[in-house]
């Protein structure tokens, strides 16, 4: 398991379905001691940013 700098730990998750990824993330905020995910399902993104041989794409959505 990997810490951070702050010495919390970090948990990879995959290779499992979320059927409802907003109440997921809901959920696991809700835990004590959380500092947060990486779900992302509440709020979509601004920008995408896309790492390239030749450089950064960054496209608006």
């Amino acid at each position: 398991m990997a810490l951070t700098d702050n010495g919390n730990h970090i948990i990879d998750c995959f290779n499992f379905m979320i059927d409802d990824p907003v109440a997921m993330e809901a959920r696991i905020n809700a835990i004590v001691g959380v500092v947060t995910n990486g779900l992302f399902a509440a709020r979509g993104a601004d920008i995408l940013l896309l790492g390239k041989t030749d450089g950064v794409e960054r496209t608006a959505l």
